[in-house]
């Protein structure tokens, strides 16, 4: 008797449309957050990078900005 060939639900699924349903859900959370698109874009054109790092019991959390650093260490 052969093994029957059991694939995981979600493998039909294309990339796009995989992609589709984490943008709907994040459209669902910014939305429910008062965060609109224009924010989004306003904030892109202000920020280069961000970067979390935990070490142990330490965050630190760097915000590169155009012409502005601010590093916080929590």
């Amino acid at each position: 008797m052969s093994e029957p060939n059991i694939t995981p639900a979600n493998s039909s699924m294309s990339e796009q449309e995989r992609s589709g349903i984490v943008s709907t859900i994040i459209d669902k959370v910014l939305d429910r957050l008062g965060i609109s698109e224009e924010m989004v874009e306003k904030t892109k054109t202000v920020i280069d990078n961000i970067d979390i790092q935990k070490y142990g019991e330490k965050t630190v959390i760097s915000i590169d900005m155009k012409k502005i650093t601010i590093v916080i260490d929590k």
